[in-house]
């Protein structure tokens, strides 16, 4: 069952949407040399992206 998690400005988005992008972003810091438990600083532009980046 694919259920809105979040929903802003009109737009929806699954929790497997929210999982994809997650992992994602995961992926991408891992590909910059980020290691698990260090801290980065995300500067994010919309709601959304606040949320997956948490």
């Amino acid at each position: 069952m694919n259920v809105a998690q979040l929903a802003h400005q009109g737009k929806t988005l699954s929790n497997a949407k929210l999982n994809q992008k997650a992992y994602q972003l995961a992926h991408r810091l891992k590909n910059m040399s980020i290691r698990d438990q260090e801290r980065v600083l995300v500067i994010l532009l919309n709601l959304p992206d606040v949320l997956i980046s948490y």
